[in-house]
């Protein structure tokens, strides 16, 4: 929008225009009249414009997940015209829409489901504001193959490997006295445990077992 307005300073060599408003570009040029009222032409004309004044707010603060995958979003309050961008400074938080815009907006996030048993954060930066995602890490579970070994009667050596998620710890523990755990008495996530068996009276057979990760 475009207009003229005129103001007369009266008899003095310098002035100062107040209450000029952010974001409106002005073009001034001056007169001046003689001691006859004659007036002069125009001056060169000088353009003055100043930024809009930007504050930036955001809603909600933070966002919390499951372990599963997600998605959220963001409101951005801000003037019309006030220049953004927002970028994530997590891998696992990825920006499903714009990264740059002016005006209020709506930002939107997805997150992957999180593989390992151990919670993690991530943020994304909103303009100047600071978005903080949080995850909660997988449930621990455990499987072990194989489930049962038989051993001649000579005794011997024998393993199972544990299968679970990074992060899960877990421990094994013998529950008879002639098998003895020779390896992998703990760990996390994936492992194998090792054991030997004692020998055995060729004429009788017996049955013990191992406790692992709760197996």
């Amino acid at each position: 929008q475009s207009y003229q307005s005129f103001i007369d300073v009266g008899n003095v060599t310098t002035y100062t225009v107040a209450n000029l408003q952010d974001g409106v570009t002005y073009y001034l040029a001056a007169t001046a009249y003689d001691t006859s009222r004659v007036e002069s032409g125009y001056s060169s004309e000088v353009i003055y414009s100043e930024a809009p004044s930007c504050t930036y707010s955001i809603s909600p603060a933070s966002k919390s997940f499951g372990s599963s995958t997600g998605t959220g979003a963001v409101s951005l309050t801000t003037g019309a015209g006030c220049p953004w961008t927002t970028v994530s400074n997590t891998a696992w938080i990825i920006l499903t829409s714009n990264g740059s815009g002016t005006g209020s907006t709506t930002v939107n996030f997805s997150v992957p489901s999180n593989s390992s048993a151990s919670s993690r954060a991530g943020t994304l930066n909103i303009a100047s504001s600071t978005f903080t995602v949080n995850q909660a890490g997988a449930t621990c579970t455990y499987s072990l193959s194989p489930t049962s070994l038989t051993i001649s009667s000579g005794g011997g050596a024998g393993s199972t490997t544990v299968t679970s998620l990074s992060g899960c710890s877990w421990s094994a523990s013998s529950n008879a006295a002639w098998i003895s755990i020779t390896s992998g008495s703990s760990g996390s996530g994936n492992g194998t445990t090792g054991f030997s068996v004692a020998a055995n009276a060729p004429s009788s057979s017996r049955t013990g077992t191992l406790t692992i990760a709760g197996q």
